[in-house]
Parts: structure tokens; C-alpha cells; sequence
């Protein structure tokens, strides 16, 4: 037999149990506003990205290059001085050159047995006194010898003694000039002060079967290039992208009807080649 609690305790028990529902109510209630139950917990994790050193797609500059090649061969660009014996007007002189005066230009060696290419009109008024010397660097003058030249191709021939100029002073690689083409880059070396050689870079603007002077002059199959003449820089080398040469510079004036203008060019070193005597040039 079950004794059933008195009213006044059935009260109690009620009033205990209500009071622990409340109590879990509040304090469930508590924890949502304050957003621990039913939250996420977010860590963030860096993530490290392998990045590749800059890539230059331009590769190495023609800046670098034209520098790279002045370097290597422009101590084989000599400065040429003849002092004018006899009177001489040439389409490739601007005026007249007369006795007593002094021209100048540039050479480049070809052979360490002292053969030197130049242009022509450099050395035409000392032909009869023979007085052209070749200066390497700040090397003293050294006399000159004509072995041969043409007239018509701007083209010149010379030979030094090569005692005492320094092996670090090399002949210049040859090129074919029949490997050329129309918006080729060339540079173009000379020696025109006799100290610090210059250096210019353009390229190829047009191969003229003839280029006609403004005094009834021309020369054929020549290399012209977008280069401005500068004084000095006849008979330096025309070089190719490899530094290869392919031609010797010159300049000619031109008249297109309203007017005259020198223009640049070099003659090809294949026409070099039929020039001077056979073997000189490897």
C-alpha cells in the first residue's frame, strides 16, 4: 500500500520543478544572444603562393647589344689623317679639298698583317705625296702604305706595320653582304677624333642597284642606311646584328629637284672583296 503525499507537499515539488525549467529557459536563452550555442568557429589559414621572379619578354635590349658590340670590336676601328697634296673634288666630299689641308675618316682592320679598309675619298688628294697615316686608340700616327683602291666604289686599301700595337687590338669578323635585307638592324662604328670611337645603331633603308650624286657622281650597289652622316665617320664599318661587317660606310649628296641632302650608305663588303687582292680578307 502506497501512501499518497499530503497536499501541501505535491506544492512544493511543483513549485521546485517549475523553477529548474525557468532557470534552464534563461540560461539557454542567455547563451544564444550571446552567440555560443549553435555558432561556427571560422580560422582563417594563410596560404602562400609561389611567385616567379620577373620575367623581362623584351629580353636583352638593342641598347645592350649595340654596347656589347662597341666593346668587342670597336678597337679595330682606326683613324685615318692624309694631308692633301693636290686639289680634289669628289662627290663623296662636301666641297673642295685643297693642298695643305688635312683629311680625316675612319679604317677598319681586317688582318692582324696590318691591312686596313677605308673609303677612298679619305685618302684621294695624297695618292702623290703619300702622307696618310692610321692611328689606333691613342696609338702615335704610323705611316700608311696604298695597296689598293677603286675610284667608283669609294674603296681603299691600306697597310700598317702592326709593331707594337696590342693583341687585345683584333681584326674585325667579315661578313656577306648578300645575306643583307631592307629593315635589317645594323651599327655603325668610326673613329673620326682618333681618341674615343662613336658608335650608331639604325638600320637598312634601302639597297640601291645605283645611287646618283647631285654633281653627276654615283656609285652602284650600294647599302643605304637611315643613318645621318657624321664628319670622320667614312671608311668605318657597317656592322650586322652579329657584328659581322658587311659593308663600308660612306655618304653622298643627293638633289631630289628642290634641293640637296647627304645621304648615307656603305658599300657592300662582297664588292669589297672584288676590289682588293685575294686572300687579304678570310
Amino acid at each position: 500500500m502506497h501512501d499518497t503525499p499530503p497536499e501541501s507537499m505535491r506544492g512544493v515539488l511543483w513549485s521546485h520543478l517549475l523553477a529548474s525549467v525557468l532557470g534552464g529557459l534563461i540560461v539557454a536563452g542567455a547563451l544564444l544572444a550571446f552567440g555560443v550555442v549553435g555558432a561556427r568557429h571560422t580560422e582563417t589559414v594563410p596560404i602562400n603562393y609561389a611567385t616567379a621572379p620577373p620575367v623581362n619578354p623584351a629580353g636583352p635590349t638593342a641598347g645592350s647589344a649595340v654596347a656589347s658590340t662597341y666593346l668587342d670590336e670597336s678597337p679595330g676601328v682606326v683613324q685615318v689623317r692624309a694631308i692633301v697634296g693636290r686639289r680634289v673634288t669628289s662627290p663623296f666630299v662636301a666641297g673642295t679639298e685643297r693642298p695643305g689641308t688635312v683629311a680625316t675618316g675612319s679604317g677598319v682592320l681586317i688582318s692582324r698583317q696590318g691591312y686596313i679598309i677605308t673609303a677612298f675619298h679619305v685618302i684621294e688628294g695624297a695618292l702623290a705625296s703619300d702622307r696618310i697615316t692610321v692611328s689606333f686608340n691613342t696609338d702615335t700616327a704610323r705611316r700608311a702604305e696604298v695597296v689598293e683602291y677603286s675610284q667608283p666604289n669609294d674603296v681603299a686599301l691600306l697597310r700598317v706595320s702592326m709593331r707594337g700595337v696590342s693583341r687585345r687590338i683584333r681584326p674585325l669578323p667579315v661578313g656577306n653582304s648578300r645575306s643583307v635585307g631592307v629593315g635589317d638592324a645594323i651599327i655603325a662604328l668610326a673613329n673620326p677624333y682618333g681618341v674615343e670611337r662613336t658608335v650608331a645603331s639604325g638600320i637598312v633603308a634601302s639597297l640601291q642597284p645605283e645611287l646618283a650624286g647631285a654633281d653627276g657622281g654615283s656609285i652602284a650597289d650600294v647599302i643605304e642606311t637611315d643613318l645621318s652622316p657624321a664628319p670622320g665617320a667614312s671608311g668605318g664599318p657597317l656592322l650586322d646584328g652579329n657584328g659581322d661587317v658587311i659593308g663600308i660606310e660612306s655618304a653622298l649628296e643627293v638633289s631630289d629637284g628642290s634641293g640637296r641632302f647627304p645621304v648615307s650608305f656603305a658599300v657592300p663588303i662582297n664588292t669589297v672583296r672584288t676590289i682588293i687582292p685575294r686572300g687579304v680578307l678570310p
